[in-house]
C-alpha cells in the first residue's frame, strides 16, 4: 500500500523476486487449469520487476537493477519490460556502449525468433540512448578543446598547492 515505507516496499519486492523460479508447473503447462495461473503469476513477476526497478532508481542503486533485469531476462528473454528496465539502468549508469550493444542484441533476437522489431517504446529508449551517447562524446570533445586551449597559453602557470603536488608526482613518475 501507499502507507508502507519505501525501504519496506523494496524489501518485500526483493523477497518476492527471490521466490519466483519460472513458470507455474512447467511440466503441466498445457493443462487448461494451469494456463491462467501461470499467466497470472508471470504477470505479477513482471510488475514486481518493474516496481523493484522503480524503487531502486529512486535511491540510485542501478547495478542492482541491472542484476535483477538480467535474471528476469533469463526467465523470459522475450518480455520487453525486462529489456526496458535493463536499458534504463545502463543508461542511468552512463554505460551507453553496453546499452547500445544490448539493444542491438534485442533487435536481432526479436527479428530472428519472432519476426518482429522492438516496440515503439523500446525504439524511443534507443533514441534517448543515441542522444546521451552523442552528448557524452560531445562533452569529451569540449574537455579536449578546453585542455588544448590551456596548453597553448604562454607565461606562468598558477595553481593550488595540491594541484602542484599532483603535477610534480606525475612528472616524477615520468
Amino acid at each position: 500500500g501507499k502507507d508502507v515505507h519505501p525501504q519496506e516496499q523494496l524489501d518485500l519486492c526483493l523477497k518476492a523476486l527471490s521466490c519466483y523460479k519460472g513458470d507455474f508447473l512447467p511440466k503441466s503447462a498445457s493443462e487448461e487449469w494451469v494456463i491462467p495461473l501461470s499467466t497470472y503469476y508471470r504477470g505479477l513477476y513482471v510488475k514486481c520487476v518493474e516496481k523493484t526497478a522503480q524503487l531502486l532508481t529512486k535511491v540510485g542503486r542501478y547495478q542492482e537493477i541491472v542484476d535483477i533485469a538480467q535474471q528476469a531476462i533469463v526467465v523470459d528473454q522475450f518480455e520487453e519490460a525486462f529489456h526496458r528496465v535493463l536499458l534504463c539502468a545502463l543508461t542511468a549508469m552512463g554505460s551507453y556502449q553496453r546499452a547500445m550493444a544490448h539493444y542491438e542484441h534485442i533487435c536481432g533476437l526479436f527479428y530472428r525468433e519472432l519476426g518482429v522489431k522492438p516496440s515503439e517504446e523500446l525504439q524511443e529508449l534507443y533514441q534517448d540512448l543515441v542522444q546521451n551517447t552523442l552528448q557524452a562524446e560531445t562533452n569529451l570533445e569540449t574537455v579536449k578543446e578546453e585542455l588544448q586551449e590551456t596548453s597553448l597559453k604562454q607565461g606562468v602557470f598558477f595553481c593550488e598547492y595540491e594541484v602542484f603536488k599532483n603535477i610534480y608526482q606525475l612528472q616524477a613518475r615520468v
